[in-house]
Order: C-alpha cells, then sequence, then structure tokens
C-alpha cells in the first residue's frame, strides 16, 4: 500500500508498543526509509498522538552520526500519523546480546561510547532521552551504533531549538 501518496509500504519491520515500523520506499526521494506509523488503537488517545508528534520533532532537531536522522513526518487524509526515518541494518542490542551473551570489554565500551556521544549532544541541547535502554540502541553489522526512539525524550525548559555542535 501506499501512505499518504508519499510512502510505498515494503515489509514490516516490527512493532513496539506506540507504533509499528516497516521498510518503505519514499517515491519522491527514491530512496528506502523506515516508517513508523502510530498504531491504530493509538490514534484515538491524545496523549499518544501528542507524545508521537513530539518524538518527531525533537528527534529531528538531533543531528549527530550515532543518532537515527528523522526525514519526514507526516498525518495521511485519514489521521494515519507516521514518521520517515533512515533505515538501518543490523539488530538491536537487545537482541544482539540475547543471541551472542555477553560483550567483551572493548566491544561494550566501543558501543558505549558512540551511544554517549548523541547523548551528550542532546543533553547540551536541552533534550532528555528518558528511555535508553537496549531495545533502542541499533548496532550496525560494521559496529556503527545508532541511538533510536526519542519517543519519551523531554525538552528541557529553553532545550532543543538547535542542533547544538558534535563533538
Amino acid at each position: 500500500s501506499v501512505i499518504d501518496g508519499r510512502f510505498e509500504v515494503m515489509e514490516k519491520l516490527g512493532e513496539g508498543g506506540m507504533g509499528a515500523i516497516y521498510k518503505a520506499r519514499q517515491l519522491s526521494m527514491e530512496r528506502l526509509v523506515a516508517l513508523k506509523i502510530l498504531l491504530r488503537n493509538r490514534r484515538g488517545d491524545p496523549i499518544s498522538v501528542e507524545r508521537f508528534r513530539h518524538e518527531a520533532y525533537l528527534a529531528s532537531r538531533l543531528r549527530h552520526p550515532n543518532a537515527v536522522v528523522i526525514y519526514d513526518f507526516g498525518q495521511s487524509g485519514d489521521g494515519l500519523l507516521y514518521i520517515a526515518m533512515e533505515l538501518l541494518t543490523g539488530q538491536n542490542l537487545k537482541d544482539r546480546l540475547r543471541a551472542a551473551g555477553a560483550l567483551s570489554v572493548v566491544k561494550a565500551v566501543r558501543i558505549i561510547r558512540q551511544n554517549l556521544r548523541p547523548i551528550s549532544q542532546a543533553h547540551r541541547m536541552g533534550l532528555i532521552h528518558r528511555d535508553l535502554k537496549p531495545a533502542n540502541v541499533m548496532v550496525g553489522p560494521d559496529g556503527t551504533v545508532k541511538v533510536l526512539d526519542f519517543g519519551l525524550a523531554k525538552a528541557l525548559e529553553g532545550g532543543a531549538s538547535g542542533s547544538g555542535s558534535q563533538p
């Protein structure tokens, strides 16, 4: 199916408490994206809708190589809310730990350091993630880490107005 005349859905990648993630093709840009769609049972809940919009807004302000890139946010004519973001390859840290067991100290430190860089930038912008956990950390095949899911993020007063500087 095509969402909002802009995104051709290809396959479902996963589902969380707020939304489902799909692999999609952004028609105007001819690029593959991850499309997060607010779950149908959450669309009538004003708190869920606001939290979803809030995630798109705050996450789009953070521009760091170790944070997922937000390309677009929108609402279709029938009320479907979506966030289009960078399509990542790899495995979230929770699944990776479950499959492979404990990491070596060197690998653990490498992952933690990459995790802290965008979080540090977010803090300088006045943005607190509030849901940093292994399921919200993607580890690519080359070991590159990306922080995901700013759904519970909070902007401190006066924060998240700019992109901050990259370390």
